[in-house]
């Protein structure tokens, strides 16, 4: 019996407790419906923005060594100075050859809205999609997981190509998806030799459907010349993951030859540049989609409505007792 009464006591005061919390509710409804909710909203934004700020800041963090990648970059000092987030098509290839500053090296084209077209018992079936020319090194520097077929020098071979597993259910259901051709522009043939796992939603790295590097010139012959430092291609970028122990301020005393070199007769000069790869993301100089500073007023913002909130439901609840 004492037992059960031991046990029964703690259950009698929470019943309690509730009934008690129940009736003052109910003689103050109003006032606990505006401080309550008041509470709540202020939290429940304070919340999503800092979701966001979390969701910026882990964009590009799930690459293996990511302190040693790093993008390219070219500021322009004509009567202005400008900065573009690109090099001339030809800078990979030279660094790659020129120096070992770079442990891995790769060039990419991005491209938006490209028809894509797939024959099909007859039919041609045609997409508009973004896609880019990849080096085989891309995906030694970024961690895209190939998840089936080759998986070794990807890309490696002229007319190859690989998807994502989003683009491979869309084009071909639930076939496999290796070794069947699509055609890009028309006029070249890509035969699929891998499948992508989906790219992640937090990196800058948009595109689904990747083509091998050595086939560009059968898109734009200027990108594959070896001697094309006659001005910028925007959509020609090139990363590079450098040596361990190998510093920025290594790399760029070496750069200013490639200007002298190249394109001591232009009036456009150069400034080649190395952009760490978490900053793509924040630096509106090249295009950085979220600028650190923006993510600073956000937080400010989420503190300032949690602070005020509280202090909102602490006045209110200091009115009501008095």
């Amino acid at each position: 019996m004492i037992i059960e009464s031991q046990l029964f006591l703690p259950y009698a005061m929470i019943r309690n407790y509730f009934k008690i919390a129940f009736r003052n509710i109910a003689r103050s409804l109003s006032y606990t419906i505006i401080n309550v909710s008041g509470l709540s909203l202020g939290i429940t934004c304070a919340i999503l923005i800092f979701s966001i700020i979390t969701y910026h800041l882990s964009f590009d963090n799930f690459h293996r060594d990511t302190d040693r990648i790093y993008r390219f970059v070219t500021e322009q000092h004509r009567d202005q100075v400008s900065h573009a987030n690109a090099v001339p098509p030809a800078f990979g290839l030279a660094f790659r050859n020129d120096y070992t500053f770079g442990e891995k090296v790769a060039r990419t084209c991005n491209l938006d809205g490209q028809l894509i077209s797939l024959e099909e018992n007859g039919d041609v079936k045609k997409f508009k999609e973004d896609l880019s020319f990849a080096e085989p090194e891309f995906f030694q520097i970024f961690n895209f997981p190939i998840v089936a077929g080759q998986s070794k020098n990807i890309l490696a071979e002229p007319n190859t190509a690989v998807i994502t597993e989003r683009m491979a259910k869309k084009y071909f259901a639930d076939q496999s998806p290796l070794n069947k051709t699509f055609r890009f522009h028309s006029y070249i043939d890509f035969k699929i030799v891998g499948v992508l796992k989906d790219i992640p939603h937090n990196t800058d790295f948009r595109s689904e459907i990747y083509l091998s590097y050595s086939t560009i010139g059968k898109y734009n012959e200027w990108y594959a010349e070896e001697d094309a430092w006659g001005g910028i291609a925007s959509d020609i970028q090139t990363f590079a993951r450098l040596q361990p122990g190998v510093t920025t301020t290594e790399v760029e005393n070496v750069l200013p030859a490639y200007v002298k070199k190249y394109r001591a007769e232009s009036k456009n000069v150069h400034h080649y540049k190395l952009q760490p790869i978490n900053d793509v993301h924040f630096n509106p100089q090249y295009h950085g989609v979220m600028s650190k500073t923006n993510l600073s007023v956000l937080g400010l913002i989420g503190i300032f409505l949690v602070i005020t909130a509280a202090l909102n439901f602490i006045n209110l609840a200091t009115a009501q007792a008095v």
